[in-house]
């Protein structure tokens, strides 16, 4: 029984840096098609395929535990079938060849145990785990290259692409759609505080207004007369004109217009 161990050219208790060497080694041997017939390039493209699904299964700390159990369940098998082969003609007591069997079995666990445990505590980084999947050794079929763990088909991952591209045109139209709620919303409001502004400092100045405000003017300053010749008036006038500064510089500027006007 070939073990992926076998095919990466390692021993079983390899670490994951030997691992990575000797992979990276088979790789390259195995690259170079130049000078091989078109059937020499097919099975180097076969090799490369179940070296990278062997290269994932020892690298993954989860992965090699389940793959060195199952080894170890095959190898039990093996052996009690050699057991039991041997029994019919050593003629061995039953008790004994499951004993034996025992022992065997046991021992193989008890070794794997060990291995990987020495691995994970000997590993200087942690690796990420990957999906569980059931390691397997696709020697027998020689025609088709196998899958490695995790990698995903021609079409799984043109779908991928597509729901990608979906989403991102989805995202893409909410975004435009949303700078264009927020471009209308920032013109019309931009449109009303013009017309705002408009109503409110851009007004124009006609003959009628200015007839207005100078007669206000005028009737203010009659009335400011006329309160003058009445003495109690005149004494709030002069209180006021004294105690307010706004009145007090109203004053003097009419009363300085008034004088430059004689002159």
């Amino acid at each position: 029984m070939v073990t992926i161990y076998q095919l990466l050219e390692v021993e079983e208790n390899a670490s994951i840096e030997e691992i990575k060497n000797k992979y990276a080694s088979l790789t390259q041997e195995f690259s170079d098609n130049s000078g091989l017939t078109p059937e020499e390039i097919k099975e180097n493209g076969i090799i490369l395929n179940k070296l990278k699904m062997a290269y994932d299964i020892l690298t993954n700390n989860e992965q090699r535990a389940k793959y060195d159990k199952m080894l170890a369940d095959k190898r039990a098998e093996e052996l009690l079938k050699g057991v039991k082969g041997s029994s019919e003609t050593a003629k061995v007591s039953k008790e004994e060849i499951a004993q034996n069997v025992k022992n065997e079995v046991y021992n193989e666990v008890k070794q794997t145990e060990a291995q990987v445990h020495a691995r994970t505590q000997t590993q200087a980084q942690p690796q990420v785990k990957q999906a569980p999947v059931k390691p397997a050794i696709p020697y027998d079929n020689e025609d088709e290259p196998p899958t490695a763990p995790g990698e995903l088909t021609h079409d799984e991952q043109i779908r991928i692409q597509q729901a990608a591209q979906r989403e991102f045109q989805e995202k893409l139209q909410k975004a435009q759609a949303a700078e264009e709620a927020y471009k209308k919303a920032y013109n019309q409001a931009y449109d009303n505080y013009v017309k705002n502004m408009n109503g409110s400092t851009g007004r124009r100045w006609t003959l009628k207004k200015i007839g207005i405000i100078l007669a206000v003017i005028v009737v203010v300053i009659l009335i400011g007369c006329i309160m003058w010749l009445i003495p109690p008036f005149r004494r709030m006038l002069i209180n006021l004109y004294e105690e307010n500064d706004i009145v007090h510089m109203l004053v003097n500027l009419i009363v300085g217009i008034v004088k430059a006007f004689r002159i």
